[in-house]
């Protein structure tokens, strides 16, 4: 997954993705996400939460790494970042997670609401 931006203008961020999926998985999807935020204290609330987020994630054994984080950017108040995930039934039934109520509780933490969310899924 690619974003197309300005270098120059990119602040990357400490997620990075796993050199290789898993043990025994295969990329299924990439989900591409941006996050538009209304101020550089909640952009850095919700950089904390992916981050987070991604360190609870890599806690995991490798058999329950049914998704990740990619990599990601800061352009301004946007954040930019990806999702791979690595099985059909739970990438059908966790691709729309970031609408259901629970999330909804994490975005308030940092001024967001779903409408604050492009996300883009592609099989691979």
């Amino acid at each position: 997954m690619q974003f197309v931006i300005d270098p120059n203008l990119v602040q990357p961020i400490l997620n990075q993705p796993l050199e290789t999926p898993p043990a025994g998985r295969t990329l299924y999807a990439q989900t591409s996400v941006s996050i538009v935020l209304n101020d550089g204290v909640n952009r850095q609330k919700c950089i904390d939460a992916l981050i987070q987020s991604d360190i609870e994630l890599r806690k995991r054994p490798d058999s329950y790494k049914l998704w990740e984080w990619d990599v990601t950017h800061v352009v301004g108040n946007t954040v930019f970042f990806g999702v791979s995930w690595y099985d059909r039934s739970f990438f059908d039934s966790r691709k729309n997670a970031f609408l259901n109520t629970a999330h909804q509780g994490y975005y308030a933490a940092f001024g967001a609401t779903a409408g604050n969310f492009t996300v883009r899924h592609a099989l691979v």
